[in-house]
């Protein structure tokens, strides 16, 4: 199978290529958010003075779902869904600045 990165490569392909197809959008930015909690996990393991990196991807990645999940509200105003899920990836990202 395909790791995250390629995962999010081959989708924002598809998102590109397909914008008002929510399902390829959707599909991107929650690769994005399971990859931000993989590397919040691997952060967890590793020694303290490791962990930051991880810390610092993990951020990036929910940082990439949330503008994302906004150009999606954009799109799709009348989606709650997608703006309660904005706001999860929003709070995920502001965790991790600390």
């Amino acid at each position: 199978g395909l790791v995250g990165s390629e995962m999010c490569i081959r989708d924002r392909k598809l998102t590109a290529q397909h914008p008002y197809v929510p399902d390829y959008s959707v599909t991107l930015i929650h690769t994005h958010n399971k990859l931000a909690n993989v590397l919040e996990r691997r952060a967890e393991i590793e020694p303290l003075p490791d962990r930051q990196p991880f810390l610092n991807d993990a951020r990036k990645s929910y940082q990439a779902a949330a503008k994302l999940q906004l150009e999606l509200i954009q799109r799709f105003p009348e989606s709650a869904s997608y703006k309660a899920w904005l706001e999860q990836f929003q709070r995920s990202a502001e965790r991790l600045r600390n």
